[in-house]
């Protein structure tokens, strides 16, 4: 307020003018700076002094509702609120929100980050009335999709991004002998979610995706044509018992050699073994499997007429590679693998000789030939012969 005079000893009015001061709140007059003396509100009577000047104090008191918050900006987890007195100093709090897809850089005290910045453990001065705000600032993370092309090739390259933004899948397609690529998965096993190249995906908040690559086996449908090795030959001779010399001889010679087409069909997605009997019957079924894949040869053997079985080849003639029972055969990339039945014929050294025919072990499959042996054939007609001859002498002579 302003200055008031008057005569000595008169009464005046203290001024109802209340000072202010930035921080604090007026409270009253006092004839000491600091308190001491007598108090005086404004609108109270005070009596001049016989001579001078009296000089009343304000009165102050300081300001405590004062703080500081933290605004976590589309973050949370952010420090609790501070308080203080007016234009005292606070330490800014260690605590640091969290928000998907971005990694926290510290404080500022304008939202877009143009004012003053802090971090955790500096010293910040508070207001001398009301609330300051402390923003978070943010820096977006930079994040990966890569591709596992999983035993194949020739995979795209990693992709990069902001997280949570879109990418597009790559259209490069590895690739892998005896296999098709089908697509991409988030799962290994094909049980997450499909892609293929040309779709949108969203890459994650934080660290790194991977799509793995897809597979089908490739197969083909491979006819199989079997032709018989079993060529039968008579070998029986009918000698007539009477004298008359036979002068045609007859010899069979059609072979007849089956025509018929076997197909083997193998299932979508598989290769297989097939067991080919060779003229035999009871040959184990058909197996299949995943390409490259291991199976055991069956134990199932089949059986011929006349013929021990010895095993199985790669090959009609036995010129390839022999498996027996329970050995481990790898299937193809492709189509189908075929095993041929070897014969070891049953022979009978009193009556039979072996006629050789292409198919089995070594030099070929031994036939036995049935009826009589050639040297009995042969005394049997020259005796005949003999008779004949010795009949038509008799005549002339008589």
């Amino acid at each position: 307020p302003g200055n008031q005079t008057g005569n000595a000893s008169s009464n005046v009015t203290v001024s109802t003018t209340a000072p202010t001061r930035a921080g604090y709140t007026f409270i009253k007059w006092n004839t000491a700076a600091d308190g001491s003396g007598t108090d005086y509100a404004g609108g109270e009577t005070y009596t001049l002094p016989n001579s001078g000047t009296d000089t009343l104090y304000a009165q102050w008191q300081i300001n405590t509702v004062v703080g500081l918050t933290y605004d976590p900006q589309g973050g949370s987890g952010e420090p609790g609120d501070q308080t203080g007195d007016a234009a005292s100093d606070v330490t800014v709090s260690s605590t640091e929100p969290t928000r998907d897809g971005y990694t926290f850089t510290g404080w500022n005290t304008v939202a877009n980050g143009s004012g003053t910045d802090y971090a955790a453990e500096a010293t910040y001065t508070l207001p001398e009335s009301g609330t300051d705000t402390l923003y978070a600032q943010w820096q977006i993370n930079t994040v990966t999709l890569t591709y596992d092309p999983r035993e194949g090739s020739g995979e795209p390259d990693d992709q990069t991004g902001d997280a949570g933004s879109d990418v597009t899948v790559s259209s490069t397609e590895p690739t892998r002998a005896g296999y098709t690529f089908t697509g991409w998965n988030t799962v290994a096993d094909g049980t997450g979610t499909s892609y293929t190249g040309g779709s949108t995906y969203t890459l994650p908040n934080s660290g790194t995706d991977t799509l793995y690559a897809q597979w089908t086996p490739v197969t083909t449908e491979t006819p199989d044509t079997t032709v018989p090795t079993e060529t039968t030959v008579p070998t029986e001779t009918t000698v007539p018992t009477e004298t008359t010399v036979p002068t045609e001889t007859t010899v069979p010679t059609e072979t007849t050699v089956p025509t018929e087409t076997t197909v083997t069909t193998v299932p979508s997605g598989s290769v297989g073994l097939v067991y080919d009997a060779q003229g035999g019957t009871g040959a184990p079924g058909d197996e299949t499997g995943n390409a490259s894949s291991d199976v055991s040869v069956s134990s199932t053997e089949p059986t011929r007429e006349g013929y021990t079985f010895v095993g199985w080849n790669t090959e009609p003639d036995g010129s390839g590679t022999t498996y027996t029972a329970e050995d481990i055969l790898t299937l193809p990339l492709t189509g189908v693998t075929r095993l041929y039945a070897m014969w070891k014929p049953v022979t009978d050294t009193g009556s039979s000789t072996q006629t050789t025919v292409p198919g089995s072990s070594g030099t070929g499959q031994q036939l036995p030939s049935t009826g009589t042996s050639n040297t009995t054939e042969l005394f049997i007609l020259a005796a005949a012969i003999g008779a004949l001859l010795a009949l038509t002498l008799r005549r002339r002579t008589t």
